[in-house]
């Protein structure tokens, strides 16, 4: 984390670079394609690149789910780790990890509606700066002693440390789902036939 001192978790750190490749395939993504080119669809009911992006911010600021996950970190122990996931959070991040290994239906306050395109990438660069700074507030805290409610499903309850690695992994999902759609995009292929079911929206 670059502005966080010596002393911070190799565990955090580790997250923060997982985020900031994250910000970097999103930036690749939106490299040199026009915004007509970002909304274009790989399959009827499939989502482009920009609505696979705009779903990630959607995901955690609506609503801001972020300001409930400081509150939780500021009600943590001290303790510098190391931290531990708890089978649960471990398990769902390494569900969500590409390619898919599931597939679910997301929620309804997070499916793109036909988002203004030029907004969607400074949108999720906010987001990850946000994601960034509730790290930073972790350092120092025993965040795998707090459970939290997942903003996917609220019966559902997995410690803090466990939502940045479920975070990091439902990004890098929806990266690469994106990323398939920017390939078709790119080879022109002659072949118009549907893409891989994999490139239909998932959470």
């Amino acid at each position: 984390m670059n502005a966080m001192s010596a002393q911070v978790s190799p565990q955090l750190a580790d997250l923060d670079r997982q985020f900031d490749a994250n910000t970097a395939h999103a930036q690749q993504l939106f490299a040199g394609l026009t915004p007509q080119q970002l909304a274009q669809h790989a399959l009827v009911d499939g989502w482009s690149i920009a609505e696979c992006l705009e779903h990630l911010t959607l995901s955690l600021m609506n609503p801001d789910y972020l300001l409930y996950i400081d509150e939780e970190t500021g009600r943590a122990p001290r303790g510098s780790g190391p931290y531990k996931k708890d089978w649960l959070g471990a398990l769902l991040a390494w569900s969500l990890e590409p390619p898919y290994r599931m597939k679910t239906k997301t929620l309804s306050a997070w499916e793109p509606q036909r988002p203004a395109v030029e907004r969607v990438l400074p949108d999720f660069l906010k987001l990850q700066q946000r994601l960034k700074n509730s790290l930073r507030l972790a350092n120092g805290r025993a965040i795998d002693k707090v459970k939290i409610r997942s903003p996917f499903d609220q019966r559902i309850r997995y410690n803090l440390f466990s939502f940045f690695h479920v975070m990091a992994a439902h990004q890098r999902r929806h990266l690469w789902q994106a990323e398939r759609v920017r390939e078709r995009i790119s080879t022109k292929a002659a072949d118009d036939g549907p893409l891989d079911s994999q490139v239909r929206s998932q959470f």
